[in-house]
């Protein structure tokens, strides 16, 4: 019963924010969302919703200007087999991606508290990921 709860949610508040679409010639980067699946940014004080490209787990995302990631998310299960945890979470990260830039999004509950964490994706580094530290995030 929670799956088609947090399908119609989705559905619901992605269709209050209009699909981002990238201008042309706009500086943009891409942002693995396998974590997240669909998120939503405030970009030039609009709100929009983000989903990964046809087949792939990336997003494109405005680059060089300040953005503000937000995921809304229910998240249940049950807990040693004796009771349900539910958590309804809008956690915001501020960034200014690099244009042309690859970057992994990552969403974790820690300690009660849903998060979101940017690492920048680096074919040099052995570790490949590199944490990107946020911005203040913006309201929209």
């Amino acid at each position: 019963m929670k799956l088609p709860l947090t399908l119609l949610s989705t559905v619901l508040l992605s269709a209050c924010a209009a699909q981002y679409v990238p201008q042309p010639g706009e500086a943009t980067a891409r942002v693995n969302i396998r974590e997240t699946g669909h998120l939503m940014i405030c970009h030039a004080g609009k709100k929009y919703s983000v989903w990964p490209e046809m087949g792939s787990d990336y997003a494109i995302l405005p680059a060089n200007v300040p953005v503000s990631v937000f995921v809304n998310r229910t998240v249940g299960g049950t807990v040693a087999g004796a009771y349900s945890v539910t958590y309804n979470c809008s956690p915001r990260l501020g960034i200014s991606l690099i244009p042309d830039s690859s970057y992994f999004l990552n969403f974790e509950i820690q300690e009660s508290k849903c998060r979101l964490e940017l690492y920048q994706e680096s074919v040099l580094s052995p570790v490949r990921l590199r944490p990107i530290f946020p911005l203040t995030a913006q309201n929209c």
